[in-house]
């Protein structure tokens, strides 16, 4: 957890929720099994926000784009991770230095179960707006000292 953030900090309380969920999944159900519930749970969720967000954009007469998927986004992520972020209305670029929930799972050392809950990202995306395609080359989690790194295009 870096030096700044305290234990009271929602995001941090939220990724500890998320990772005594998971635990407890993974150890009741097994690994595999496990892992598939909270995937398919995490995906939903993903599903669910993303609705949700396409819902607002249309509701305001607005295009589908990347453009206005960011500036309606339900999250404050920029209290959550450092980033460099890059959009357009058709290409979204972010380079994350830093994400508090990607430390606190290190910490638990739940680097599997965290990285499942990235995967909303692109469930996200898809319920917002089917043509998205997004990919992460690269994830905190994966002990890759090149930071997360997630793209979307349109």
């Amino acid at each position: 957890m870096d030096k700044n953030q305290r234990k009271e900090d929602p995001a941090v309380i939220m990724a500890i929720l998320y990772y005594f969920i998971g635990k407890e999944i993974v150890d009741t159900c097994g690994k595999g099994k496990g892992e598939e519930l909270i995937r398919r749970a995490i995906w939903k969720f993903g599903e669910y926000r993303g609705k949700n967000i396409r819902k607002t954009v249309e509701e305001k007469g607005l295009g589908l784009n990347l453009e206005n998927l960011v500036k309606y986004y339900d999250l404050p992520v920029t209290k959550i991770t450092d980033s460099d972020v890059k959009v357009t209305a058709t290409l979204y670029k972010e380079i994350t230095k830093y994400c508090t929930f990607a430390q606190v799972w290190k910490e638990f050392k739940a680097e599997d179960i965290g990285k499942i809950y990235c995967e909303q990202d692109f469930a996200l995306a898809k319920a917002y707006n089917s043509n998205i395609e997004g990919f992460r080359p690269h994830n905190i989690m994966d002990g890759d000292d090149t930071n997360c790194e997630l793209t979307m295009r349109l």
